[in-house]
């Protein structure tokens, strides 16, 4: 046996790439354009020239509800039988329970496990939604197009995991979804093929603002895989300016100190992870704080269940009552 580091048979259309063992044992027959005659010992996968336009052959990174609308998306467009935006498509995901793993298996497609993925030469563009993890530079380069992000916030602005909770959390009137090409080392700082920015309306949580921004950021995939090539082109980079992180939410962040806080504020922390802490297993409570003494029972409950006449006794949250409905 010996290594071939480097042929291309164009006879038959097949590149054989470094470090391929060639042996007698092999059933498939090429022949080297300088006459020589080979045994491959791999099975060699034909080449293909990288596609200018769609259809396209998507590697798709995801995990949670959020990430499932644009899969969704995705698929139909595959299934099409013209005007295809997909040709093929395939996922990546960490676990066996996350909501893209089920809607994959329920729709067989094929799922990778992650870290092992075979890429070079199967597949023109990538995207993550909801991902969790930093893919290495030698994947991104691997793939022809890059690998597309959807972030739900109208970057530079909440940088991170958690940009809807921090919409809510901090108020904003104005968010919006934006189509992203991703570089290594660091989340959400690469450049900006699309954006759209929307109306974030009045008092709402956390998971009705993802919803909205799910399906938003779902079409505008489907819009800038359309016009991939342009979109590239096009792509502008994040301002240096107005950038924040949107950290995880953290138990820490669930504490409520009734003398400092506005009611106007607990109403946004309560929108922003009530639905999240109420639902979550015990031990995990939203703490919160009442004259220093600490409780651990959800914030919906305690709210809740506290008397009119004990709500605005705790230093500035004398108007808590209307804030809350009560």
């Amino acid at each position: 046996m010996w290594t071939l580091n480097y042929c291309n048979a164009r006879a038959t259309g097949f590149r054989i790439l470094h470090s391929i063992y060639i042996s007698n044992s092999c059933k498939r027959l090429l022949e080297h354009r300088t006459g020589g005659v080979y045994y491959c010992s791999q099975q060699v996968q034909p080449y293909r020239h990288i596609a200018s336009k769609p259809p396209w052959r998507v590697l798709f990174f995801g995990s949670d509800d959020f990430a499932v609308e644009s899969l969704k998306l995705l698929h139909s467009s595959s299934l099409e039988s013209s005007e295809r935006v997909v040709d093929t498509l395939e996922v990546v995901t960490l676990t066996n329970s996350a909501p893209v793993w089920r809607y994959a298996h329920r729709h067989h497609l094929k799922v990778h496990d992650w870290p092992n993925i075979d890429v070079l030469g199967r597949f023109d563009v990538g995207v993550v939604v909801s991902f969790g993890c930093l893919l290495k530079e030698s994947l991104i380069k691997q793939l022809p197009h890059g690998i597309l992000n959807v972030h739900p916030s109208l970057l530079p602005r909440w940088r991170g995991p958690a940009p809807v909770f921090h919409t809510v959390l901090q108020g904003d009137r104005l968010t919006g979804v934006s189509i992203m090409q991703i570089r290594p080392l660091r989340f959400d700082v690469g450049p900006i093929l699309h954006q759209e920015v929307c109306e974030v309306p009045p008092r709402c949580t956390a998971d009705e603002l993802g919803h909205t921004l799910a399906a938003m950021g779902a079409r505008l995939l489907m819009d800038t895989l359309r016009n991939l090539p342009e979109r590239i082109s096009k792509r502008t980079e994040q301002a240096k300016e107005g950038a924040s992180f949107a950290p995880k939410i953290s138990v820490s962040m669930s504490w409520l100190v009734w003398e400092e806080q506005t009611c106007v504020q607990i109403d946004r922390l309560y929108r922003a992870i009530g639905s999240r802490v109420r639902h979550a297993p015990w031990p995990l409570p939203l703490a919160y704080r009442v004259r220093h003494t600490p409780w651990v029972l959800p914030l919906a409950y305690r709210v809740m269940h506290t008397p009119r006449h004990a709500i605005g006794s705790y230093g500035k949250t004398h108007h808590l009552a209307p804030a809350i409905g009560l």
